[in-house]
């Protein structure tokens, strides 16, 4: 049950902090002088990133054997280069977007193996863990508005750092792996290629592409 509270406090702060920012961003991006274009451009980069770099954040978590090293990393590395946005280059913009949807793209796949681990062998549902983080990035999107209402949204990433900071120091006391409890049967990467065999799969990704 304690890691199963450590869990959902970190995935709470985790909504508080996105929900805060991620809300904003936006809005900050214009403010710092972005048009549409450009706002549309860095965003849509970043996603195309995400999916690209995410299978590969599981590999090296298998691999290596660091699956709390790259949650604590998914979630620092966004937070410390938010204090950046500040800038008015698009170019400077492009880069700390990018890089951060890189390292954060990692975050659920990671904490979600954790959940389900200790959803499992507490008796309890992952759900249950989860929903912390709807929670709080609802609470953090109307606190994040108050915060804009009373101060300037080019501050708007210091509470995303500090929010950031609760949930980098709860993930240091989760164990270095999540499946400790060997309730994984196969490796990431072992279930990719599984899932890339399988026909009706292929053929559903192929039908909803078009």
């Amino acid at each position: 049950m304690e890691k199963i509270s450590k869990l959902r406090g970190f995935y709470l702060f985790l909504g508080l902090a996105g929900g805060s920012f991620g809300s904003y961003l936006s809005l900050l991006l214009k403010s710092n002088g972005l048009n549409v274009s450009q706002i549309g451009m860095l965003m849509a980069t970043g996603t195309l990133i995400a999916i690209c770099v995410q299978p590969l954040w599981g590999v090296i978590s298998d691999r290596y054997n660091q699956a709390r090293l790259v949650l604590l990393l998914s979630v620092a590395v966004p937070a410390l280069l938010a204090v950046l946005y500040r800038s008015e280059y698009f170019i400077v913009l492009m880069l700390v977007y990018t890089v951060s949807t890189i390292f954060s793209s990692t975050q659920a796949p990671i904490a979600d193996s954790y959940a389900i681990a200790a959803a499992n062998r507490a008796g309890s549902t992952y759900g249950s863990i989860r929903m912390m983080m709807s929670i709080g990035a609802a609470v953090g999107a109307i606190a994040g508005g108050q915060y804009v209402s009373k101060f300037s949204v080019s501050t708007i990433w210091l509470p995303f750092l500090l929010l950031n900071a609760v949930a980098v120091a709860i993930a240091f006391t989760l164990p270095k792996q999540a499946e400790e409890n060997h309730m994984m049967s196969q490796s990431f990467s072992q279930g990719v290629k599984k899932l890339l065999g399988n026909r009706i799969f292929l053929a559903f990704l192929g039908e909803a592409s078009w």
